[in-house]
């Protein structure tokens, strides 16, 4: 199994690379993985809602060259339905038996 994981721009908080690279630390013995990061989209200090829509649909857009058909997508969003990390991992080890 193989875990690609997408992010648009570079991670600035020092926390967060911190536990990623802890992720991929556990993630790397049983399973191949890669990150990639494409670059943002340029966006003004304070942008209206109809440009900040038009940026992250080009980013959006960025990240959909690297899916392929038959990729199994989980979505990370702050709008999305909460998950436990036992309930990710179980979809995670669905995934890999199947």
């Amino acid at each position: 199994m193989k875990f690609t994981f997408l992010t648009i721009g570079k991670i600035k908080e020092k926390w967060m690379r911190q536990g990623i690279d802890e992720y991929l630390k556990r993630l790397s013995p049983i399973a191949k993985v890669e990150v990639l990061s494409p670059d943002e989209e340029k966006m003004p200090e304070n942008p209206s809602p109809a440009l900040k829509e038009k940026v992250m649909e080009k980013e959006g857009e960025k990240l959909l060259k690297y899916l392929k058909d038959e990729d199994f997508l989980i979505l990370l969003d702050l709008k999305g339905k909460p998950v436990t990390s036992e309930e990710l991992a179980h979809i995670i080890r669905q995934k890999m038996v199947s």
